[in-house]
């Protein structure tokens, strides 16, 4: 395979392999940095087919390496953007959810892989700068305006391109961090994120999911956490947590990690519904066997039976602009639910938001007013005394 370049005989040094730099072959400089970019390359592709014990052919080989080659190296040890993108989702999968890891291992490498088939360009670490030819920004169009959504359409929403964002730039950082490439400023790598419609679960609709009869086991387990849940305000991975001891006193007693790795001891008093569906397992609340996309179409469908189907109109907001949409209530619903009902219901008991975020443990009010669903509704409902 041909570099393209040529240098006289007098001016390379062939034990190191590059040009001599010298004042009067000043082109030496730029030669060595081509010579060094596909060497570099050769090492990136190398090291990908390895760790995935692929083939290729040598027509295939020498394409990747000139696509490779027409771009800087900012890594410092050859290895490809994809082999420490996998190294990284590694981590996250031994250290965070199913979801977290999910958003990472599915999402956010299929939209890089499309990007890369859309344009025929490769993912790289350098390619991410911001220039005029940035890899980046053609990710960006493709997610705001190709990709397909969940109604099939081209364009996902604003938040889901923003999220897309903070994953690829959580995983920048981590490499960052660790040395694996040379730092570059991401300040182009903007996260949009807009309001979003969530629903919450009155007591009147938390009431009828309880009173629900001849349930299977996986229903009745799914119904009865859901409302603990509810009662609670706990993060679900905390909820699948609990043992018998967490039950003390009357209280639930528990230790909530939070993102700092710091453990904030949380006690939340039983309310009667929570007692009753805790005692009935003997306070050795059932253990899930599936993942959370099981349990959340086993909830919504214990939601329309229960009767919580009300219209419900939303916004879609993405790049292609905001279109209202009506959905019934139950296929809003997630686990995650449960947690935005317990602080929006408190409130509007009368509870004050600096003690729901006691309870709920949330540090900052920022966060907090995420999961309160102060929508118009709630507020026309809160302060109805006052007109």
């Amino acid at each position: 395979m041909s570099t393209g370049l040529s240098v006289k005989p007098s001016m390379w040094i062939q034990k190191q392999m590059r040009a001599r730099v010298h004042s009067s072959f000043p082109e030496a400089k730029k030669i060595n940095e081509r010579l060094q970019n596909f060497e570099t390359s050769f090492q990136k592709i190398t090291y990908e087919l390895i760790d995935k014990k692929a083939t290729i052919s040598a027509k295939e080989f020498k394409e990747r390496i000139k696509k490779e080659a027409q771009l800087p190296s900012y890594v410092k040890d050859g290895k490809s953007f994809w082999y420490y993108f996998d190294e990284f989702v590694a981590f996250k999968k031994k250290t965070q959810s199913s979801y977290v890891y999910r958003d990472y291992h599915y999402s956010l490498r299929k939209h890089l892989k499309a990007t890369e088939s859309m344009h025929g360009r490769i993912t790289g670490f350098s390619s991410l700068k911001q220039e005029s030819d940035s890899f980046y920004d053609l990710f960006y169009e493709y997610l705001s305006y190709e990709a397909i959504n969940q109604e099939g359409n081209k364009g996902l929403s604003v938040n889901t391109v923003g999220k897309n964002v903070k994953n690829l730039k959580a995983f920048l950082h981590w490499c960052f961090d660790k040395e694996i490439c040379t730092r570059f400023p991401l300040k182009h790598m903007v996260v949009e994120q807009v309001e979003s419609d969530k629903v919450y679960l009155t007591q009147d609709e938390i009431q009828k999911l309880y009173e629900l009869k001849d349930l299977s086991t996986k229903e009745k387990e799914t119904r009865d956490l859901f409302l603990i849940a509810c009662e609670t305000g706990m993060r679900f991975k905390n909820l699948t947590q609990i043992k018998k001891i967490n039950y003390q006193d009357d209280q639930l007693i528990f230790f909530q990690v939070k993102s700092s790795g710091i453990k904030a001891k949380l006690i939340i008093p039983l309310s009667d519904l929570h007692r009753e569906i805790a005692s009935s397992y003997n306070y050795e609340l059932p253990k899930l066997t599936y993942n959370t996309f099981v349990f959340n179409k086993t909830l919504r469908s214990l939601c329309e039976e229960a009767g919580i189907d009300q219209e419900v109109l939303v916004q879609k907001v993405s790049k292609y602009g905001t279109h209202e949409l009506v959905s019934k209530k139950y296929e809003l619903v997630s686990s995650h639910t449960a947690r935005r009902s317990f602080c929006t219901n408190k409130f509007l008991k009368g509870l004050p938001a600096s003690v729901i975020m006691k309870f709920s443990g949330h540090s900052s009010e920022r966060s907090f007013l995420k999961y309160l669903k102060l929508d118009a509704e709630v507020v026309a409902k809160k302060y109805k005394a006052f007109f």
